[in-house]
């Protein structure tokens, strides 16, 4: 199986770490390869998704959806440059 940094960081639930990956550039559409594995292909963001939807109890449910956030919202707050987001 192979995951990028990112992956890791969202199985590891380290929203700290996810958010210093993405402001260095970090890319999200990097997907898992883990043939045969439900994760197979999973790009960063479903992945949180997934790992959020596994864990839906109390403050680790919350870690999960902190780094969903942090992913879906990363543009804004982390990757201003036009070349990195697309721009309204």
């Amino acid at each position: 199986m192979m995951m990028a940094p990112l992956h890791v960081a969202i199985e590891s639930r380290r929203p700290d770490l996810v958010r210093m990956l993405l402001s260095a550039g970090a890319r999200k559409d990097v997907r898992i390869n883990a043939p045969g594995r439900p994760i197979n292909g999973m790009d960063a963001l479903t992945f949180a998704k997934y790992q959020r939807d596994q864990f839906h109890r109390g403050e680790v449910s919350r870690t999960h959806q902190d780094m969903v956030s942090l992913l879906m919202n990363d543009c804004d707050a982390y990757a201003p440059s036009p070349l990195v987001c697309r721009q309204p």
